[in-house]
């Protein structure tokens, strides 16, 4: 919700899917189908920062592996076109800075423990 005093914090959410005896809750969250023409839009982003803020971070990562279990696997792809239309573009960059630095891209595989370290391709 929202606040008006200016120390005052805005409300937060949560969406968590339940948790399970064997395996836990899934969360799918899908736009709605466009029948004669377009599927609707998703964005996921952050509100600018106030006067002397910073805005909000983005954080999307799998959880840790159990014991003797892999972390799950992320994707970033777009959807493969029909008849003869073309596929959707990926675009990953950071934002122009004014009185700053220009922010960095990092990518990096994991290494093994016991076995070979990730590949890049």
């Amino acid at each position: 919700g929202k606040t008006t005093a200016a120390s005052a914090v805005g409300g937060a959410m949560s969406l968590t899917a339940g948790a399970g005896a064997g395996a836990g809750g899934a969360v799918t969250i899908t736009t709605g189908v466009g029948t004669a023409t377009d599927s609707g839009a998703m964005t996921l982003s952050t509100a600018a920062g106030g006067t002397s803020g910073n805005s909000g971070d983005v954080s999307m990562k799998t959880g840790a592996g159990g014991t003797t279990g892999n972390s799950g696997s992320m994707e970033l792809a777009t959807g493969d076109s029909q008849t003869a239309g073309a596929s959707g573009n990926i675009s990953i960059s950071t934002g122009s800075a004014v009185g700053g630095n220009g922010g960095d891209i990092t990518l990096k595989v994991g290494d093994g423990n016991t076995g070979a370290g990730g590949d890049m391709s």
